[in-house]
């Protein structure tokens, strides 16, 4: 899908499409460049005449999408007093990069070091992740410690489904196919974020071989993990067929020193974003969460 050059937040269009109401407050973004020479999509949102900033949540989406489809808890967050900081993994959104490739999930953290010192950003800080932009942040807690109060990890990516057959499958395929069509397991194909995806000239829809190079680095990574400190929320559906949930559970269980995690019965893999009872049930929770903590 042909991507128009103005496709951005300055442009009313693109903030309609993804369902961002101007009278929330502003959306900017900045391409920052990182140590590694890359440029990084940092947004950011904020309500200038609500008065004073309770702090700052920073929100990393999952592979092959981008902040923009975030909106929804972006928006939630605004309009409770909080600066948002979105960033777009390299390769990802309005981030430079070749689509969906990195070399090494550190490319993702270092973007998320990026976007933490490109500004004073008001504090607290809390952490809301889905699936891969779960790992960066535990990556980047793994290495530098915890910046954040709290954080929440959205159907958490450590290891995906069929872990072991994967790698099998990655090894077989590599040099005769150089890319995979992505599996639009994780929701129903009935709701409007599929069609929103569908229609989504920012959505990637292939997986480059190589990059499960880069993933099976970052799981090897984890298994030299000591307890990672922080207040961490694991929202996680039964129902999910892209991470190998049970044991992604049970790992973060015993690596998180303060792990609270809330299984929503049929959820699949977009928890905040089902339109079905899972779904209520996931927004309930993270809200309680939320709200506990003030």
């Amino acid at each position: 899908m042909r991507i128009p050059s103005d496709w951005n937040p300055t442009n009313r269009a693109f903030r309609e499409f993804y369902g961002w109401d101007d009278t929330l407050g502003q959306w900017n973004y900045d391409l920052v460049e990182t140590k590694l020479h890359q440029k990084a999509a940092v947004h950011y949102y904020t309500n200038p005449h609500q008065g004073d900033v309770k702090g700052t949540l920073f929100i990393i989406h999952g592979y092959l999408e981008h902040t923009a489809l975030r909106i929804p808890i972006i928006a939630q967050a605004v309009r409770h007093g909080w600066m948002v900081c979105g960033i777009d993994l390299i390769g990802h959104g309005l981030s430079t990069g070749k689509p969906a490739h990195i070399d090494d999930f550190d490319e993702y953290v270092v973007a998320l070091e990026t976007a933490l010192h490109y500004k004073v950003w008001p504090k607290p800080w809390r952490f809301a992740g889905h699936s891969t932009g779960c790992a960066v942040e535990l990556l980047y807690v793994a290495k530098h410690g915890n910046p954040f109060e709290w954080s929440l990890l959205e159907a958490p990516l450590v290891r995906t489904v069929l872990w072991k057959p994967s790698m099998v499958a990655k090894r077989l395929f590599k040099g005769a196919v150089n890319t995979l069509p992505r599996r639009n397991s994780g929701m129903s194909k009935k709701q409007t974020y599929y069609g929103l995806l569908k229609r989504d000239p920012l959505y990637l829809d292939k997986v480059p071989i190589s990059w499960f190079d880069a993933l099976e680095r970052y799981v090897a990574a984890t298994e030299s993990w000591s307890r990672l400190p922080g207040s961490f929320l694991i929202l996680q559906g039964d129902m999910d067929t892209v991470v190998d949930w049970p044991y992604n559970v049970e790992f973060l269980q015993n690596h998180i020193e303060q792990p609270q995690i809330e299984m929503i019965r049929g959820g699949k893999h977009h928890l905040l974003r089902d339109e079905g009872p899972s779904g209520d049930q996931a927004r309930r929770v993270v809200l309680n969460h939320w709200y506990g903590m003030m």
